[in-house]
Order: structure tokens, then C-alpha cells, then sequence
């Protein structure tokens, strides 16, 4: 048994070179006087009420070494002495310096609660995460029983702000009577075969220096006056409405805004400020090139070729469009599996396989469509 008068051998660091000096330890009135195994010679006396516990997960029951250190008058820090005990010393460090017990105590206590807020953190992020692995599950779900009077009126307040940012808040859609009459032979064209489609289909045509096209909720329709250059007959159109069609039927749209609205919501809560947090995230950016993921994409392309082919139109004009979008994705160097939509060249490829006979549109149709923009609206 180890008592107070016992004397404990340890190993003592100076910090003044890295040898290690064998020591004895033996309590001194109200120090620790440390002795060379040697010679006996003193070679430090450490004062027990400067003395801390430098390894602060010491526990009574400990089996391992432990290390404690001295703490100058005045001084915030330990000075680099060091003084390694076998855990057999514990006992008598603990009773010769009784203030060492209630330390101890309180960086027990410290680290709990660190451990605790730790398993907090890392409960709110295993939480976070699973939350954003659900919302596309859930909102696909959702997607497929949303009332379509809902979507109309989504579609509705989703447009006037989707047609600002693309435009660059000048407003306006392009409106020219005979350009809007021949689109909308197109669309008729491609809404009387199957698939079909829950709602009626809206195109509109947005004076835009944006190649993109998407589609709202609601089954609405936008295509930007960029892409309407870049397109080069009413085949390779048709393809784009068609694609746009099949994210409408399936209702894609309606799901990825549901899925940023509760991102939108998420953040919101992190933010606590829920308005601030949709606004970042919801609204119609999900409409945007990295909005709809591989698989949408694909599913709207397969869409696309049936409806290209009930409505007797030529798959393969449309490849011509994605070969033009592959030249593009090539000077970015986008890889494909990094990109949220199938690679345009495997697209095009796809599309190519599937070459038909053309039946054209009504004569001047494609001409008045591409005309469109030679009046704008601002209503």
C-alpha cells in the first residue's frame, strides 16, 4: 500500500533537455521534493499547490502512466517539466495533493459535456443529411398527387419571375400573331398523341440572349430567343417542345420545386430566418440547367421519341441540336458523369437511331416561327 510517507519513483522531464532523469518522489511538508535515483541529490521541489494534472482523463481505477506539471506564479501555462508517474503512483499524487482529486473532477465533467455536444453535432448532421437524401424521394412522390388546379396557379406565379431573370429584368414576350399562331400548330400537333398529357401545354417564347428552354408547372412552356436561333428547322423543334412535354407529363417540375422549397426550408431553420432560406434556394432556380437530375432527363427524352414518332416527325433532326449542345459542353470540359443531365453527344446518339421519314408543318410555318420575336410584348 502506498502511503504519504512512501517515497514513488518516476521519470522527470526538466524541459531543458530531452533525457529522461530517473526520480524519487517524496512529500515534504507542503511539496514535492524530487530526488535523483542515483546520487539522491535533489534535483527539484515542486510546490503541491502548483502542481496540475496534465493528462486530465486520469481515473482512479487508470492502468496506464499519467503526467503532471507545474504552474509558475502568475503564469497561464505550464512550464515545459514534465514528471511521468506509473498509474501505481495515482493514489498518493491524489492524497499529497488533495486539490488534484477536485481538478480532476472538473475536466471529467468538461469532457462530458464535450463528448455530449459532439454527439449533438453529429446527431444534427446525421439528421440534415438523411433529410436531404429523403426530399427527392418524397417530393417525386408528392409530385404525383398535387392537384392540377395548384400547379396551374404555381406555374402562373413561378412565370413573371422566370421571365425577368431571363430576360435581365427588361420583361416582355416575344408576340408576333402569325409567329404565335404557328407555334401553336406545332403544340397541337404534339399534344393529340400520346403520351398524354394531364393539362393543355403553353409555349412561350422569351426575348433571351439564354440557350435554354424549360418547362413550369402548369404546363407551361419557355423558350428563349437564343435557342430559337440555334434551332435550324421545325424538326429539331418540335424535339425541344416534345423533351419539355415529357417533363410536364411526368411532372418533373412540380417535384424539383417542391424539392428546393424544402431545402428553401431547411436552410430557413439553419439560418433562422425560414423566408430568407426559400428565397435562396426555391423559387424557380431549380428550373435552371442543373435542375432535373440523369434520370428526369432520360425520362423525358424517352418521351420525347415516342411522341416525335406518334406525331410523325424525324427523331433524327433533333440529333443536329445536341450535337450543337455537345460542341459546347466539349469547350467547358464538363465531364459527364459530373453533370447533373446525360451527356449531349449520347443524347443526340440516341435520338439519331431512331431516324423516320419527315412530315413537314404547314408552308410558311417554320418562317412565321422564327419571326416571332419581331414583335415583343410587355403584358
Amino acid at each position: 500500500m502506498v502511503t504519504l510517507d512512501s517515497e514513488i519513483e518516476a521519470i522527470l522531464f526538466d524541459g531543458k533537455s530531452a533525457a529522461p532523469h530517473v526520480v524519487r518522489i517524496m512529500l515534504a511538508g507542503d511539496a514535492l521534493l524530487l530526488l535523483d535515483a542515483a546520487s539522491g541529490a535533489e534535483r527539484a521541489r515542486w510546490p503541491c499547490a502548483a502542481i496540475r494534472l496534465v493528462d486530465g482523463r486520469i481515473k482512479p481505477e487508470n492502468t496506464a502512466p499519467f503526467r503532471l506539471g507545474l504552474l509558475e506564479p502568475g503564469q497561464a501555462t505550464l512550464t515545459p517539466a514534465r514528471l511521468r508517474l506509473p498509474a501505481e503512483a495515482l493514489p498518493f499524487i491524489l492524497a499529497a495533493v488533495p486539490a488534484l482529486r477536485a481538478r480532476r473532477q472538473k475536466v471529467s465533467a468538461m469532457l462530458k459535456a464535450q463528448r455530449y455536444l459532439l454527439a449533438a453535432v453529429l446527431g444534427v448532421m446525421l439528421l440534415v443529411i438523411g433529410f436531404f437524401a429523403a426530399v427527392p424521394l418524397l417530393a417525386n412522390a408528392a409530385a404525383q398527387v398535387v392537384p392540377a388546379s395548384w400547379e396551374v396557379k404555381l406555374g402562373e406565379r413561378l412565370a413573371p419571375a422566370a421571365i425577368q431573370w431571363l430576360t435581365r429584368g427588361a420583361g416582355g414576350v416575344c408576340a408576333h400573331p402569325d409567329g404565335k399562331a404557328a407555334l401553336q400548330n406545332l403544340v397541337l400537333r404534339l399534344e393529340a398523341v400520346p403520351p398524354v398529357l394531364r393539362m393543355p401545354i403553353k409555349v412561350v417564347v422569351v426575348p433571351s440572349p439564354v440557350l435554354n428552354a424549360f418547362a413550369l408547372p402548369g404546363g407551361q412552356i419557355l423558350l428563349t430567343s437564343e435557342l430559337l436561333k440555334k434551332v435550324y428547322n421545325e424538326q429539331a423543334l418540335a424535339g425541344i417542345l416534345a423533351h419539355e412535354m415529357g417533363h410536364v407529363g411526368a411532372r418533373h417540375n412540380v417535384a424539383g420545386f417542391l424539392r428546393s422549397s424544402a431545402y428553401g426550408v431547411m436552410l430557413g431553420l439553419l439560418l433562422g430566418d425560414v423566408v430568407t432560406g426559400i428565397g435562396l434556394v426555391g423559387g424557380f432556380q431549380y428550373l435552371l440547367d442543373m435542375a432535373f437530375t440523369r434520370e428526369f432527363e432520360a425520362e423525358a427524352d424517352e418521351a420525347a421519341l415516342q411522341r416525335l414518332l406518334a406525331a410523325g416527325f424525324d427523331p433524327a433532326q433533333v440529333a443536329g441540336f445536341f450535337d450543337l449542345l455537345a460542341a459546347r459542353e466539349a469547350g467547358k470540359g464538363i465531364p459527364e458523369l459530373l453533370s447533373s443531365h446525360p451527356g449531349s453527344e449520347g443524347r443526340a446518339e440516341y435520338f439519331r437511331r431512331h431516324q423516320r421519314g419527315i412530315i413537314p408543318l404547314l408552308p410558311g410555318d417554320w418562317l412565321a416561327i422564327k419571326g416571332i420575336c419581331q414583335t415583343v410584348s410587355l403584358k
